[in-house]
């Protein structure tokens, strides 16, 4: 059985085959490269959705393959890493990147030399290079993100846009999204105000359904990318949600 932190090949030449050839598998290979459990820490400290945390941590664990071994911090350090193979951020009501609870160039430095990082919604806002957002949309958010000076971590060379939308949306699955997750159909999936991206070199691994309001309609809602030797995944919706729980996307990303 495959278990794949990133799924790496070889790339070929053009860019079209590139991107199907490196498309990344976040959280099921560790393990058929190393033979070992893939070593996951999730972050639960301040801004973190609790309740959505225990849901994604227990997707992982109760995998019916195994091969997840789940731990979890209230901050982020580079002793904290030494011991992951993937850092999930998950969904919060925080940017991550503001706070003191998460040493940045730590995470960079544990992406860059070859691991993988996971973030939902909130945990997507903090790996985006840049956060495009209206000031006058809520003053207390634009306050922190111009505290980063509207960059997150840079984890995936994407730019973040605001998008306020709660409720059930639909997402397109790309070529690329549909190596990334298997066969499974366009994904419905509950959204709290999640980014809209738009990818530099990122690569879509899905998109909002033309249906979606606003001018997230067929943006990007998934994007995979590269960062280094290391991966990462950032989704917009939540599939961790309890009330619309898709565990196979939370172990497939």
């Amino acid at each position: 059985a495959t278990v794949s932190v990133l799924n790496w090949r070889r790339p070929v030449t053009s860019r079209e085959g590139y991107t199907a050839m490196w498309i990344p598998r976040l959280l099921l290979a560790f393990a058929a490269a190393c033979a070992a459990e893939v070593r996951v820490v999730m972050y639960t400290g301040d801004g973190a959705d609790a309740t959505g945390a225990a849901s994604q941590r227990s997707c992982l664990e109760k995998h019916d393959g195994g091969g997840f071994n789940v731990s979890t911090a209230a901050r982020i350090t580079a002793e904290v890493l030494s011991t992951a193979d993937v850092l999930v951020l998950p969904g919060g009501d925080a940017f991550y990147f503001t706070q003191g609870a998460i040493d940045i160039p730590a995470v960079q430095a544990f992406v860059r030399r070859g691991n993988g990082y996971y973030g939902t919604c909130a945990g997507a806002y903090a790996g985006c290079k840049d956060i495009a957002f209206a000031a006058a949309a809520n003053r207390s958010l634009a306050a922190q993100i111009a505290a980063s000076g509207n960059q997150g971590m840079g984890l995936s060379d994407t730019t973040c846009h605001m998008f306020f939308s709660t409720g059930l949306t639909t997402s397109e699955l790309t070529p690329a999204g549909r190596q990334v997750f298997g066969s499974v159909g366009d994904l419905t999936l509950t959204h709290v105000n999640g980014p809209y991206f738009a990818p530099k070199t990122a690569t879509a691994a899905a998109v909002f359904a033309s249906s979606t309001s606003g001018e997230a309609a067929g943006q990007p809602s998934v994007v995979v990318d590269t960062y280094g030797t290391g991966r990462s995944i950032l989704l917009s919706p939540h599939p961790e949600d309890p009330s619309n729980l898709h565990c196979d996307i939370v172990v497939k990303a």
